[in-house]
């Protein structure tokens, strides 16, 4: 552990000091030493950092009244009779539905960008948000589909390829999720 390793690096000074090897090679070892000590403690104070800003961010998105609302209107339209036409939701600009929609898409792919890229934990969000994730993009992938097919049409054969990666990161993270399932936690 830590603390074999730190009882280690003291005896370097100590063992060097009394050996042949000059003052300058002496110098580098003890710079590549604090600089492995430093790339350690950063590591973990990272982690830490990740976390932090995970749980910040999911505490900032259940302050975020415009989404709560918005995932308000998402789960009574899902639980409705008639369930989520999205094909209805998509014909009219910026209706407000259609607004709420992508207000929760947004959220859930600016988390999963950030997992992604390494800025939020994996655990962390997972063990919070892991049935929300895939359950929300069961709800919402058909709504998706359709509107990077809508998008397509609309922009032609160059741009209409980004339309791939809208929501992508979303929608890899559910998938992977979907095969890689929580799982229980027996009190460790």
């Amino acid at each position: 552990g830590m603390t074999a390793c730190c009882r280690w690096l003291q005896q370097i000074p100590v063992y060097l000091h009394s050996s042949i090897f000059g003052e300058v090679w002496f110098q580098n070892l003890v710079l590549i030493v604090s600089a492995a000590i430093a790339i350690l403690t950063l590591r973990s104070s990272s982690r830490h950092e990740r976390r932090r800003a995970t749980v910040d961010v999911v505490l900032d998105q259940l302050k975020d009244e415009s989404l709560t609302d918005a995932r308000l209107i998402v789960r009574n339209l899902k639980n409705a009779l008639g369930g989520i036409d999205s094909q209805t939701i998509l014909i009219p600009a910026d209706s407000p539905t259609q607004q709420a929609f992508f207000t929760v898409l947004n959220s859930y792919e600016f988390m999963a960008t950030g997992l992604k890229t390494g800025a939020f934990d994996k655990k962390t969000y997972k063990r919070m948000y892991y049935t929300n994730v895939v359950d929300n993009w069961n709800v919402l992938k058909d709504f998706v589909f359709r509107y990077r097919e809508k998008y397509r049409k609309q922009h032609g054969s160059v741009a209409g390829r980004r339309s791939e990666t809208i929501f992508q990161d979303f929608e890899n993270l559910a998938e992977k999720w979907k095969k890689r399932p929580l799982r229980a936690d027996h009190g460790h």
